[in-house]
């Protein structure tokens, strides 16, 4: 996990200042694995769920004084729904430094995001997008991510249960 600040944040909606730091202990995340099938066609190959294992992250950076936002995350995949007992992937991702802009009454961002895939047969690199929205009092944000490879059709996505975004919190 790397270092959480404690933040310091002022201010309400578009016009926080200072930096603060955002966290989900545990990570949160999803990948499908599609493979081609005999016939040429998309068949489902398997699928992935993180849980909160403590062992996984996500973290964001903000800096309102400067207007941007980054960070990163790591977790374990387990097996499909009928089989949680064995980690099958580890993700870790980047996300990018990009800006943050106004929206009605509080803070957007939107940004571009890599990352890795990794088991023991199978190192994918990933590329895709992040985007989310700061709380107007700066407590929280809320984060969503797709992420792809090139080479195999493999989505990694923050879509886990009935939320497509996760919930981070200001350290």
């Amino acid at each position: 996990m790397p270092k959480i600040e404690t933040s310091r944040v002022s201010g309400h909606g578009t016009e926080l200042k200072g930096k603060a730091t955002y966290l989900y202990k545990g990570g949160e995340g999803y990948a499908e694995i599609y493979e081609n099938d005999s016939f040429g066609g998309k068949s489902y190959y398997s699928d992935s769920v993180s849980e909160n294992d403590g062992k996984g992250y996500i973290v964001l950076n903000a800096d309102f004084d400067n207007k941007k936002i980054s960070g990163s995350a790591a977790y374990n995949l387990y097996g499909t729904r009928d089989n949680r007992n064995e980690v099958k992937r580890q993700v870790e991702l980047t996300f990018k430094d990009t800006s943050l802009y106004k929206g009605s009454d509080h803070l957007k961002f939107n940004g571009e995001a890599t990352g890795k895939l990794l088991s023991k047969d199978l190192k994918e690199e990933l590329s895709g997008s992040y985007s989310g929205d700061i709380s107007s009092n700066g407590k929280g944000t809320s984060l969503h991510y797709n992420i792809y490879t090139q080479g195999r059709n493999i989505k990694v996505t923050s879509r886990n249960g009935f939320s497509d975004s996760v919930y981070l919190h200001k350290q």
